[in-house]
């Protein structure tokens, strides 16, 4: 148990006292200091830490450890020092088995970034005191805070090491997507779709009428919805079953449908951007608020503002991604000073149809309400740029490994002081449900998600089309001669989807 030995010498460290405890907060530092996961260092939390006392027996978590056969993988990380302290952007571990705990698997882990790394930092600090740091933690620290405090906002970019065994496909992938990879410093038509067309399907339509449950159904095919007076029609009947937005914000049907009816002649006939996308992200939003039970983590308003949010979150897009605007230099780009050109435009185009005659539908709610709700729509809106995807991951990730000592206040809809007091959680709950969904045809039945792969794929390659045309470099992914959506599959979902889905 030579592992053992090791293991215990460096939680002893942390115990002056010779107690044998030590406080979970630091457990939980060393063991991602190690490059533990963070799904086994919350099981370890659980386990241990039965009585909810904050405090860890490390001898009998030893053990625990060694049950599990984890030793002579940390031995092996405790040897090795450019692996102690896990640098912000990297993966704390190659895979988990069924238990949470590392098993080399495809499952890439937790990601960890600027956010995960101050709030270890913090945590240390709350149970230990400031003490002194190594040249190489403080480097790490103060690029963390670098990355969070650019004046561009969250970061665009994560570091190389995430992707360490996947480096021809974020290289292919990820600047299809606006990500831009970190060099390690120390070496530095509207109804358009990809699946055969589907005739007018009045049948299915009636259906969900009849019984509102199917709307919820992850088997959901937009693709057989092809009548926008009627898709606003449904879409308003999921405002008013089962959770009673309209009566509860004076919201006028007719207003309601009208303006639905607005934003969907707004949506160009791209492959994949376009109004089914909308639809279908639209009904996961939905779906994931009523049969996931995310209401019950979130108030009225917020869920008003999601569901709006996901009918206009594409509004108007041009079938090109934020960095061929950039690139081109658009209007769009120079409008918004090259920063989520794409998600800002989709927040105004709602705004500005919601400023119609006839199409206000909040007009029920009085100043701050409208306030609140348009603040959490923009929010979501945004949130879904995919730039933005690990910074929202390692976001939501901290929270969420909290969830033990923390968990997430529950149906506090009707209770205004739990409003206050969840408002930070709920914020940030919104956000990643939004980002979620926009990529949730992942978690469709294969025959419907692979129409979605190759729609995007289209698309792609218009966009590369263009670029070639106007004399750019094509992106990767987007050069229809040797780009494929398809094959990067695998990377997109176990590097990308998983760790926001699987937080």
């Amino acid at each position: 148990m030579a592992g053992a030995g090791l293991l215990l010498s460096t939680f002893r460290e942390w115990d002056p006292s010779g107690s044998g405890l030590i406080d979970e907060a630091v457990l939980s530092s060393v063991l991602l200091d190690l490059g533990f996961t963070l799904k086994l260092v919350q099981k370890a939390i659980v386990r241990l830490d039965a009585r909810k006392e904050g405090q860890i027996d490390y001898g009998e978590f030893v053990a625990w450890l060694y049950s599990k056969k984890e030793l002579d993988k940390s031995a092996e990380r405790l040897r090795n020092d450019n692996e102690l302290n896990a640098m912000p952007g990297t993966m704390l571990a190659a895979g988990e088995d069924t238990d949470g705990v590392t098993a080399g698997s495809e499952d890439r882990g937790a990601y960890v970034g600027a956010y995960a790394t101050l709030v270890s930092f913090i945590g240390r600090c709350r149970s230990h005191g400031v003490q002194t740091l190594s040249t190489e933690e403080y480097s790490k620290l103060m690029d963390a805070v670098e990355e969070l405090s650019s004046s561009g906002g969250p970061s665009k970019s994560v570091s190389k090491a995430h992707f360490k065994g996947s480096e021809h496909d974020y290289r292919t992938i990820l600047p299809a997507l606006g990500i831009s990879v970190q060099s390690d410093k120390k070496n530095a038509g509207m109804f358009a779709s990809g699946s055969p067309s589907s005739p007018h399907s009045p049948s299915l339509r009636t259906a969900i009428s009849e019984d509102p449950a199917k709307l919820r159904e992850l088997s959901f095919d937009v693709t057989k919805l092809t009548d926008t007076r009627a898709d606003a029609v449904l879409l308003a009947a999921a405002f008013r079953s089962p959770l009673d937005l309209c009566e509860r914000y004076s919201i006028e049907g007719s207003a309601l449908q009208a303006w639905i009816e607005a934003i969907a002649v707004q949506y160009h006939s791209n492959p994949y951007h376009n109004w089914h996308h909308a639809v279908e992200v639209f009904q996961l939003t939905y779906a994931c608020l009523t049969e996931g039970e995310a209401s019950r983590l979130l108030n009225y308003q917020d869920m008003l503002a999601l569901q709006l949010a996901a009918i206009g979150h594409d509004v108007g897009h041009m079938g090109v991604n934020n960095s061929f605007l950039v690139n081109a230099r658009s209007e769009l780009a120079i409008t918004y000073n090259d920063r989520s050109p794409l998600e800002n435009m989709h927040a105004r185009v709602i705004f500005e149809t919601l400023a119609r005659p006839g199409l206000d539908l909040l007009r029920g709610l009085d100043k701050d309400g409208r306030l609140n709700v348009r603040s959490k729509m923009i929010e979501a809106i945004l949130a879904t740029d995919m730039a933005h995807h690990f910074d929202l991951v390692d976001r939501f990730t901290t929270r969420t490994s909290k969830g033990a000592e923390s968990p997430f206040l529950r149906d506090a809809r009707d209770n205004k002081k739990l409003h206050k007091e969840s408002k930070v959680d709920r914020r940030i709950i919104i956000q990643a449900i939004l980002h979620a969904m926009d990529i949730g045809h992942a978690c469709r039945p294969w025959d419907i998600h692979k129409w979605r792969v190759a729609s995007l794929e289209d698309e792609f390659f218009l966009q590369g089309d263009k670029e070639r045309e106007l004399g750019l470099q094509v992106m990767p992914m987007m050069d229809r001669a040797s780009g494929s959506v398809a094959t990067g599959q695998g990377f997109f979902l176990s590097s990308l989807a998983l760790p926001l889905f699987r937080p």
